[in-house]
């Protein structure tokens, strides 16, 4: 589950020079997505914020709190659009299409997907420049419990990286369709560290 909080605007004139860079990184390395985190990065000490990345969690280790039924722990997000053109979230009444991948071997594998119901509110719209904040809200439910969503790991102990699968630079609020799907290396978050609390 996602909770919009707030836009802001960063300082124009330098922000948007380091933003322009930053894009002009993640454009150079859109075609090895992999090389993000390398091979053997395992613990929350290893891991370190990749700067161009969109999406930038405020933290780099979270802990995963066991409850009675799941797992459960709130990211806080914020996403600076740092393309030249609008971005347009979408959503439902506030909760937006996003995953979880966790890094295993050599590449990112999806570990968890929310459930979420099926309406098409207005987009979230972040200006070129622009950063939107944002909780996440993420359940769990453990291996034995009837509930969804769950991890795909038993022990989701692990280095993950939040993935938008909805972020696009075009929207017709006549029709409501979206076009212009961003890259993917413009809509996955800088990875972070989650380690699961002992049940």
């Amino acid at each position: 589950m996602l909770q919009y909080l707030h836009r802001e605007r960063p300082r124009p004139v330098r922000n948007q020079i380091c933003a322009l860079l930053a894009l002009g990184l993640a454009m150079m390395t859109a075609c090895g997505d992999s090389a993000r985190l390398p091979t053997g990065v395992t613990t929350a000490n290893q891991v370190v914020r990749d700067p161009t990345a969109f999406f930038q969690a405020d933290m780099l280790s979270y802990q995963l709190r066991a409850g009675p039924i799941g797992y459960e722990v709130e990211i806080g997000v914020s996403y600076t659009n740092l393309s030249p053109a609008t971005a347009y979230l979408t959503n439902c009444n506030g909760l937006t299409a996003l995953s979880l991948e966790r890094f295993e071997g050599d590449g990112w594998v999806t570990a968890w997907t929310p459930v979420i119901p099926t309406c098409a509110s207005p987009p979230i719209v972040v200006q070129p420049f622009e950063t939107a904040r944002m909780n996440v809200a993420v359940f769990g439910g453990y291996p034995d419990c009837v509930c969804s969503p769950k991890f795909t790991a038993a022990d989701p102990t692990g280095v993950y990286r939040l993935v938008w699968s909805q972020v696009y630079n075009s929207y017709n609020s006549t029709t409501q369709a979206y076009t212009s799907l961003m890259p993917l290396q413009m809509r996955v978050s800088s990875p972070f560290y989650v380690a699961a609390q002992a049940r």
